[in-house]
């Protein structure tokens, strides 16, 4: 986690992952409880073992590991209780 997120007084810290089409995975600091943003969607969707959902130029798959995350480009994130990694 970065230093940036670590210095919240309240500890209460999560990070957003970002993914577009193309280019680089973005990571950022949530200093809130999580609430996602589910524009369109009437609940938050968990995905299965093995399952992958898809967008406009991109895939995430739910591995037994972690969530893995790619675009066109080629570039992501994947991330799991311990870790993560930008790519």
């Amino acid at each position: 986690m970065p230093q940036s997120c670590k210095r919240n007084p309240s500890g209460d810290v999560g990070m957003n992952f970002t993914l577009k089409q193309r280019g680089k995975a973005q990571m950022s600091c949530a200093h809130f409880e999580f609430a996602p943003d589910n524009i369109g969607e009437s609940e938050t969707r968990t995905l299965k073992y093995g399952e992958t959902v898809r967008g406009k130029g991109w895939w995430c798959k739910s591995e037994t590991t972690g969530l893995r995350c790619q675009n066109d480009s080629g570039r992501g994130f994947f991330i799991n209780r311990s870790r993560y990694e930008l790519f």
